[in-house]
């Protein structure tokens, strides 16, 4: 008779899906695929109230996860290392799993549990903000000027501009809370390298392991009578709004057959500038503000490719990842993760620099001569090669690997 032995996996996170973004996204499927390996019994604690959880995972929603900043987060957490319970919690476990900010939990863990594994899906470990810009540089200046950078245009708040860099320096805790850990999990080769380059120390806990794709029922290209281009940012300085609104503008004054949708909730004042480009350009651009999830899917079907000009090193973007699961080509910016995920596919010959718009307008062009057959091709190609790239079945192996 064989014998299986279980080990016990405690999920820490202050939110879980459908709350929060990619990150939340990635867990959710991560823990799928943790509590489908035989051997495993996973429980997750979370702020979330109502989640779309695996039904074979336990949860528990904790209100000390909750919180509107991250100090008020790391506050909350030390309140929570004073809990008998939660001590308990840590003490059953023999993998304790955090996949977001929860780092001053680490060294507890290490006292209680057998292993820990973060999953880095930013860069909080050396940034406050978690944002590194394309075009920043290392130092602790560097990293005051970042947050600054990002409060200011992303937030439009002096006030979070000011308290930012103020407790830049503080973030230097990260980094000790991390080196407690066993594993540190990035999502993409360059993400690894960015945070190697700042934290020498860690690397050797470093491992890159890809997010596995979301199990979405895509649905086949249908053909429009126009060209539709998708901007998933919203009006997100990070996300590259500024550039959405100045390249589009120079395409729509040469394509009248063109369209942009732009999706996400907007300020007053860039709905105002949408709907005064829609006056000049004759209602190209089409904004249905938040749209659902069964919803973006179906434009996916209908449009000729994303246009994702984001200025920051996102590591592994799900929108790009879904955008070739559905053949959409990516017409992106050569950030973070992103040329790991288009190799091998047009998609590579499309990236450009996010600060050049000449490059940006070029590409968007290119794929406006592509012929619909080429555009099949293409997104066949992208298809299988996202399919491929992010295939649960490797990725659990390798996660399986990483919790033995």
């Amino acid at each position: 008779m064989v014998v299986i032995i279980s080990s016990k996996v405690l999920v820490v996170s202050e939110k879980f899906w459908p709350e929060g973004g990619g990150g939340e996204l990635a867990t959710n499927l991560i823990a799928d695929l943790l509590s489908r390996e035989e051997g495993l019994q996973v429980e997750i604690l979370s702020g979330t109230e109502t989640p779309l959880k695996p039904n074979s995972v336990k949860y528990q929603s904790i209100p000390l996860l909750k919180f509107s900043n991250k100090i008020e987060l790391w506050r909350n957490l030390f309140l929570l290392s004073r809990k008998d319970w939660f001590i308990e919690k840590l003490e059953y476990a023999d993998i304790v799993y955090i996949p977001s900010f929860c780092f001053p939990l680490i060294p507890l863990a290490k006292r209680t549990s057998n292993r820990v594994i973060v999953q880095l899906h930013d860069y909080q470990a050396i940034r406050f903000s978690s944002v590194v810009f394309h075009d920043s540089n290392q130092g602790r200046l560097k990293s005051i000027k970042n947050t600054i950078r990002l409060e200011m245009n992303e937030n439009k708040s002096c006030k979070r501009a000011f308290i930012g860099a103020l407790f830049a320096s503080i973030n230097r805790l990260s980094r000790k809370w991390l080196s407690k850990a066993d594993k540190l999990v990035c999502v993409s080769e360059r993400q690894k390298k960015i945070l190697a380059k700042e934290t020498p120390e860690l690397k050797p806990k470093m491992t890159v392991i890809n997010n596995p794709a979301p199990n979405f029922p895509f649905h086949e290209k249908n053909s429009s009578k126009n060209d539709l281009f998708l901007y998933l940012g919203g009006d997100s300085y990070c996300k590259g709004f500024h550039h959405f609104l100045d390249v589009s503008k120079r395409i729509l004054r040469n394509h009248s057959n063109v369209e942009f949708m732009v999706t996400g909730d907007l300020e007053k004042k860039n709905k105002l500038k949408i709907n005064s480009l829609n006056k000049k350009f004759d209602n190209r651009y089409l904004v249905p503000g938040f749209i659902t999830r069964e919803r973006l899917l179906e434009v996916y079907s209908e449009s000729k490719a994303l246009f994702f000009p984001s200025v920051w090193e996102e590591p592994l973007p799900f929108v790009i990842m879904e955008a070739m699961l559905s053949g959409t080509i990516p017409v992106a910016s050569r950030v973070g993760g992103v040329p790991e995920m288009v190799r091998g596919t047009y998609g590579e010959e499309l990236l450009f620099d996010p600060e050049n718009t000449k490059q940006q307008i070029s590409k968007l062009e290119t794929v406006l001569n592509l012929s619909e057959n080429e555009i099949d091709k293409i997104g066949s190609n992208l298809k299988r090669k996202a399919e491929e790239r992010f295939n649960s079945n490797r990725i659990a192996n390798n996660l399986k690997e990483l919790f033995r």
